[in-house]
């Protein structure tokens, strides 16, 4: 909603980012001839299950196949009716670093892009995540079932359009909440009704909580929710 075009790309997960990459010249080419703003949203799904850990398996210690490989999978193991060895809980996480590793290439080319084409320096970008993923610590897998640290903390990287502007590092927990009237009070545009009231990440008087953050999770589909549901109450 609210978008000119949307695109999502089928297919394994062995690919996917790179059909994106192949489209990026051309959309951005087509917008800076018309001397028009930009608003990209990409979505990679390397580090999602199943992980793209092709690449740089072999290189994090993979051995084999991760022995997590689908969604049914998952579930089976934050239900408890399959347990991790401490041989899987290494290979999973070792898929986990290697698909990380492959997204690292993508975001470098991203980059070199926006190099290429002379407006790095007027963009605004913004690494993040909706979620993290659990890798079988507390005998869960994924996420949307449970809340540790490992699912709630993401990343948050923004590179401001003025490179001459100096990095840092706030230690401060912030929320994605503050993210969209972030963007707009950066670029300029005013904030809808909606956003008047909501603090920005940078904002010094506090940090931007606007919900009370109490979430449920209920799904019939699979079986394993039955297990799931005494097992997490």
């Amino acid at each position: 909603q609210g978008f000119v075009e949307n695109t999502v790309v089928e297919g394994p997960i062995e690919g996917k980012s790179e059909q994106i990459l192949a489209r990026l010249p051309t959309v951005i080419n087509e917008t800076v001839r018309a001397e028009d703003r930009l608003f990209l949203f990409l979505n990679f799904m390397d580090t999602h299950i199943r992980y793209n850990d092709a690449k740089y398996g072999r290189e994090f210690g993979l051995h084999g196949q991760a022995p997590i490989r689908n969604a049914e999978q998952k579930w089976k193991v934050s239900a408890g009716k399959h347990t991790m060895t401490p041989d899987d809980i290494r290979d999973r996480g070792a898929a986990y670093d290697a698909a990380v590793r492959h997204l690292d290439d993508v975001i470098r080319d991203i980059f070199e892009l926006l190099q290429e084409t002379n407006i790095l320096d007027q963009t605004l970008v913004i690494l993040t995540s909706d979620h993290g993923d659990g890798l079988g610590s507390h005998q869960e897998m994924g996420h949307s079932i449970s809340v540790w640290e490992e699912q709630l903390a993401v990343p948050l990287l923004v590179r401001l359009p003025d490179a001459g502007r100096g990095g840092e590092e706030v230690t401060r927990p912030v929320s994605l909440v503050g993210l969209a009237p972030f963007i707009l009070d950066t670029i300029g545009i005013d904030r809808p009704v909606t956003l008047r009231g909501v603090a920005s990440l940078d904002d010094p008087s506090g940090d931007p909580v606007c919900a009370d953050y109490q979430s449920y999770f209920f799904d019939t589909r699979r079986q394993t929710n039955v297990r799931i549901a005494e097992l997490y109450p």
